[in-house]
């Protein structure tokens, strides 16, 4: 096939894409720009904790802008997301992983005793609306085209089906239906030709400055203590994922 016919192929899938209202992955570079915009921006800190959280947990935004404090539990990091906030309609549970946790925690400590995770400045009986995240994105300064809110979760099952855990444990973690999940991983191949990195050589390079490469038949050596045994594949795959995105904020800060 020649340059210019899989060019003009890749553009039609593109535009498939868009029509369907689905993005595709960032790349680590794109990624890691967004992160180091958010933490270099001027939104409160609530928000900057947000979007971080958004990405660790790779979560729905209606999923977390009215999250209790009832729904989590420090001692066994975890965070039970009630049905009526799922797509599915089903109760999650996300297993969070240490960064995931200390932003909890660092969250607790802002919330003036309120019964909501991030409630409204002006009322501790609500919680913030839907809309809150996409106008503090749109504040950030950065130059990642078409960037959307929802390219966090198709993002993260790319990088982690591209790091091979198990197609199952990552439909769990992202509550993700066999039909849904099979499309996020066509548009994440699609996203790959796509990709503008030289290689995914990336991903080695950030794994190695914390020696992180996913092992699944033996615990993550640096795991501290609530977090200190995998008890499930999930969770060694959602601190794989927490210990990736730390390793590009470093890579770029």
């Amino acid at each position: 096939m020649s340059t210019l016919t899989m060019k003009a192929k890749m553009q039609s899938e593109n535009t498939k894409i868009r029509k369907q209202g689905r993005e595709v992955a960032l790349t680590s570079d794109q990624l890691g720009r967004l992160l180091i915009s958010i933490d270099q921006s001027s939104l409160v800190r609530a928000h900057k904790l947000a979007l971080r959280l958004l990405v660790l947990c790779l979560v729905r935004r209606s999923a977390l802008m009215e999250a209790k404090w009832e729904e989590i539990d420090f001692e066994q990091a975890e965070w039970s997301i009630p049905g009526e906030r799922m797509k599915n309609k089903k109760p999650h549970l996300v297993l969070l992983s240490k960064q995931a946790l200390a932003i909890f925690e660092e969250l607790k400590g802002l919330s003036s005793s309120s019964e909501w995770i991030f409630a409204r400045e002006n009322s501790l009986h609500q919680p913030i609306s839907n809309i809150t995240l996409n106008a503090a994105v749109n504040t950030l300064k950065h130059d990642v085209k078409d960037y959307v809110i929802k390219d966090f979760r198709l993002t993260g099952s790319f990088y982690l089906r591209e790091a091979g855990f198990n197609l199952e444990v990552i439909k769990k973690a992202l509550a993700h239906e066999t039909e849904n999940l099979r499309e996020s991983l066509i548009l994440t191949q699609n996203a790959r030709k796509k990709i503008t990195d030289p290689s995914f050589s990336t991903i080695d390079f950030i794994l190695s400055q914390y020696d992180k490469k996913p092992k699944h038949d033996t615990p993550h050596p640096t795991v501290a203590c609530r977090l200190e045994r995998f008890d499930t594949p999930e969770r060694e795959m959602m601190q794989w994922w927490a210990d990736f995105i730390s390793g590009l904020t470093f890579s770029h800060a």
